[in-house]
């Protein structure tokens, strides 16, 4: 028997009964709305983020999240990194600070990157996770 498709309740599209997050959007799917608060780097290769970011490979994962190689398809395929921030345990306070880091690590980030060449940083945010 094969299993039913999960519908994405942002855009509609049918994934996989095994997914996690909508091929199209990329939002966390019903069936895996308590997973993605928490679980990280569970993001597979092609997988397309927010309908712009394409998934290559994951680079590392640790307790605190994962970052990924992408491509940036609104941007001529250009590569870049992805940070997945879990919030696995953390109380409603301990998600308002790490996400309050999480930005401070994108502006930093951010006048890093543009020392070295012109760039751009996104925050994207997921239930139970934010992505840089």
């Amino acid at each position: 028997m094969l299993d039913s498709p999960l519908p994405c309740t942002a855009c509609g599209t049918a994934n996989p009964a095994q997914a996690l997050f909508c091929f199209t959007c990329g939002q966390p799917l019903q069936a895996s709305a308590t997973a993605s608060n928490t679980l990280t780097g569970l993001l597979t290769e092609d997988h397309l983020l927010k309908q712009c970011y394409r998934i290559l490979t994951q680079i590392g994962a640790g307790g605190f999240g994962a970052v990924y190689k992408a491509a940036d398809m609104q941007f001529g395929n250009r590569l870049v990194a992805i940070k997945e921030m879990s919030q696995r345990s953390l109380t409603p306070q301990e998600v308002a600070e790490a996400t309050e880091a999480f930005k401070r690590e994108v502006l930093m980030l951010a006048d890093f990157v543009i020392l070295i060449s012109p760039a751009s940083t996104t925050i994207l945010t997921t239930v139970g996770a934010g992505i840089l």
